[in-house]
């Protein structure tokens, strides 16, 4: 229903809410909803839409889709979250059971690794996960190699089962499978979590915390002598092209992932025994990365729809 919005779609106010009379669904969860909603909106969570077309009105229909922060309705997307122990502890209800997971269309892994306990991770994706998840659907690990095992993706790719793979971590790092490495659709050296803001962004919360601890007043910001990102300014021109090319040339732009893999699998040209060494080499070797909200992106008028979009990727928009 969302992918069929008008391409000239925008963020609307109240006034114009109540003056025009547009159908408004509201796509934030329940709890989200009952804290305050538009008199008249439909609350249908996202995650839901696909499965509650019946209560739609017509595509051609005035409609306002409302959301916490618009990054769900700006992408289209459903995030299903799974977070066992914040569930425990929050009891919140967008946080699913993992199996509710596995009808998405992109699965994407960001747990520590546990061989143990309620939560254990060691080979959560193994061939009984994996072949659960949807056919035709993508798997991102930019946690830790050993939650995925390596033969279970590795066959599943090449039974055409999953549509592709991206894998930032790898079993037995840094003697990686090559077997692997040559099935997937991205393959980075481990560097996922390497961009210089979050690495500036940790040391900041140490010397916060440190700063606590010895009842001293931060006085370091961390932000202010960072280097430029490689690309300071993306400009847009007026006649665009299609909403997923600019996202995909806007964060090409900021950082070439396809570098990375290249790189990567140049390791199969090296004898076996250089091959984990070339690996660490990567890893410990890696480009200067800026988050997106280091890029600020010039929208002209009547690109509303895209503004919103690169916004929802953390990209700064003016």
């Amino acid at each position: 229903f969302l992918k069929n919005l008008p391409a000239d779609w925008y963020l609307v106010s109240a006034h114009d809410v109540a003056s025009a009379k547009p159908f408004v669904v509201d796509v934030r969860q329940p709890d989200e909803y009952a804290k305050g909603f538009i008199d008249g909106a439909v609350n249908i969570p996202l995650r839901e839409l696909a499965v509650s077309l019946q209560a739609l009105p017509p595509t051609n229909t005035n409609t306002v889709v409302v959301s916490d922060t618009g990054h769900r309705s700006a992408l289209g997307m459903a995030v299903l979250q799974n977070d066992p122990p914040l569930a425990r502890q929050t009891g919140e209800s967008r946080f699913l059971p993992l199996k509710a997971l596995m009808g998405a269309d992109i699965i994407t892994l960001h747990v520590p690794l546990s061989r143990t306990g309620p939560d254990a991770t060691y080979h959560l994706f193994d061939a009984a996960r994996t072949g659960a998840m949807k056919p035709g659907s993508i798997l991102i690990n930019a946690s830790r190699g050993a939650v995925v095992e390596t033969a279970a993706i590795r066959s599943a790719l090449l039974e055409k089962h999953l549509a592709g793979a991206v894998l930032d971590v790898w079993e037995k790092e840094p003697a990686i499978n090559a077997e692997l490495l040559s099935s997937v659709t991205i393959g980075t050296a481990h560097v996922a979590g390497y961009s210089l803001d979050g690495k500036v962004n940790a040391v900041r919360m140490i010397y916060r915390a440190l700063c606590g601890y010895l009842n001293m007043q931060p006085t370091w910001a961390g932000w202010d002598k960072l280097p430029a990102p490689a690309t300071p300014n993306i400009p847009l021109p007026a006649q665009s092209g299609r909403r997923e090319e600019i996202l995909q040339k806007a964060v090409g732009h900021c950082y070439d992932i396809e570098l990375d893999d290249r790189l990567l699998r140049e390791m199969l040209a090296q004898p076996e025994d250089r091959r984990a060494s070339y690996f660490m080499k990567l890893r410990t070797g890696y480009r200067m990365r800026r988050e997106f909200f280091a890029t600020t992106v010039d929208v002209p008028p009547g690109q509303r729809e895209i503004g919103n979009a690169l916004k929802a990727l953390g990209f700064c928009v003016v």
